[in-house]
């Protein structure tokens, strides 16, 4: 499929839902650890909370979620992972912080957590967006626009996904 019909396909569903990006929550972190040596995302969750309404549990926004990695300093934002969430955006995004954590400290860990070290480098800042979604009818798509999302907007995680298992075709 040529990517001009994907990306309208993409602006069509992002009309078609009312998902513009005025709807958009973002913010861009510096990474850091708890005193165990686990991942800090308080600065996360107070970032949420500061774009949220008061009423509003950060736990349970729901939605579309960017997360783009760059070196300290850099304007240009390049987009790592695209991912969803129809319970919460916030325990997804603390799931991947763990990943790197998690390919640190056990060899059983699936080698794909690899590609997330890069969330938790020092030389790294993290910029997340999430787009809100409140309506339950909306959240039946968040799957289809999360996959033609990846497809248009290609995150450097598939690519580097999609280029480890060629290159190890054994470990699938």
């Amino acid at each position: 499929m040529k990517d001009s019909t994907l990306k309208k396909i993409k602006e069509d569903m992002l009309r078609e839902l009312g998902l513009q990006s005025e709807e958009e929550i973002s913010f861009t972190v510096q990474f850091s650890r708890n005193a165990n040596g686990t991942v800090d995302l308080s600065t996360v969750r107070e970032e949420i909370k500061k774009r949220i309404p008061e009423d509003q549990n950060v736990r349970e926004i729901k939605g579309i979620y960017k997360i783009y990695v760059n070196k300290k300093g850099q304007q240009e934002k390049d987009l790592f992972y695209i991912g969803m969430s129809k319970a919460s955006a916030y325990k997804r995004l603390r799931r991947h912080f763990q990943k790197s954590d998690k390919s640190n400290n056990n060899v059983d860990a699936p080698e794909r957590y690899q590609l997330f070290k890069q969330l938790t480098d020092e030389d790294n800042e993290i910029t997340i967006k999430i787009i809100k979604v409140d309506d339950k009818e909306k959240l039946k798509y968040l799957l289809l626009l999360e996959e033609v999302l990846t497809l248009v907007e290609k995150p450097k995680y598939k690519d580097d996904l999609n280029n480890k298992i060629k290159a190890n075709p054994d470990q699938q």
